[in-house]
């Protein structure tokens, strides 16, 4: 839609139909910033709420454009790419624990994708599975608002404690978003001094 608004004179951009969908876009994702700090079921209900009245109505204009829209256009485009996606871009509506984007995750792993030179020392499948594993862990003390280094160090002793096969309620147990591993990083002493 931005590369259909963008071809158009200055003149013309605020009366194309592509900027309606762009205006009905950003409204969406205001109402996800007035949300943000709010928990799920607050999310949820707010969503239903304010959210679908809008996602219906680019609905019905999307369902109302697309059989008269020539589908190799820049607009045509635009239409069939969010036709064929809408299943994914309306699913957060559904569950008030998801964001309106994955551009969260996407910023967390892009440090990863841009650095994949630096580590090109994984020659082994295993090596590249380590990888992923300490990664993803990293990525998910990030997101559970957890300090990386505490909760690496938290991990690694409590695995050293279990053995070599934990039963998975134990792993669950050391998970960022656990109670008891949060209590436990909560305490000073464990914190202090990380980095």
């Amino acid at each position: 839609f931005h590369k259909c608004v963008r071809g158009l004179p200055k003149a013309l951009r605020q009366t194309h139909v592509a900027y309606e969908f762009l205006q009905d876009f950003k409204a969406l994702y205001c109402i996800e910033r007035e949300m943000k700090s709010a928990g799920a079921e607050d999310r949820y209900r707010y969503q239903r709420r304010e959210s679908l009245p809008i996602l219906n109505k680019i609905r019905s204009r999307l369902d109302k454009l697309l059989p008269i829209t020539r589908p190799s256009s820049d607009l045509g485009d635009a239409l069939y790419y969010l036709d064929s996606e809408w299943n994914y871009i309306t699913r957060y509506c559904d569950f008030g624990e998801l964001e309106i984007d994955n551009n969260q995750i996407e910023n967390c792993v892009r440090p990863f994708a841009l650095g994949r030179r630096n580590w090109m020392h994984a020659k082994s499948a295993r090596g590249a599975a380590a990888n992923c594993v300490f990664y993803t862990l990293l990525a998910t003390a990030k997101a559970n608002g957890v300090n990386p280094a505490a909760y690496l160090e938290y991990v690694f002793k409590e695995l050293a404690r279990l053995g070599r096969k934990p039963a998975v309620e134990a792993l669950d147990n050391l998970m960022p978003w656990s109670a008891s591993t949060r209590a436990v990083l909560s305490q000073d002493k464990l914190i202090s001094g990380t980095v």
